[in-house]
């Protein structure tokens, strides 16, 4: 398919697995994703600290948020989805 389909690309990505992996690079090295993950500790609050609370992270990419809100949050449950094969990857 060509640039720009909807299917695979000549590297055997789609549009959303290529957006993806350019995303996650420059997410990596933005300061502002500390201050998200924050952000959202803060706004979960205590009552996502208590035992069998459950987090689903909706569009979750590599898991990184979920690992992070597992560390300060140990007795919840965590799930995430994403539509990108290279972002779960």
């Amino acid at each position: 398919m060509t640039a720009g389909g909807d299917g695979d690309g000549v590297d055997g990505m789609d549009r959303w697995d290529r957006h993806w992996r350019r995303f996650a690079e420059s997410a990596r090295v933005n300061p502002a994703q500390a201050f998200r993950r924050r952000l959202i500790l803060h706004l979960l609050g205590g009552e996502a600290a208590e035992p069998g609370a459950a987090i689903l992270d909706i569009g979750c990419g590599s898991g990184d948020l979920l690992a992070e809100l597992a560390a300060h949050l140990p007795g919840a449950m965590f799930a995430g989805i994403d539509n990108s094969k290279t972002g779960l990857a």
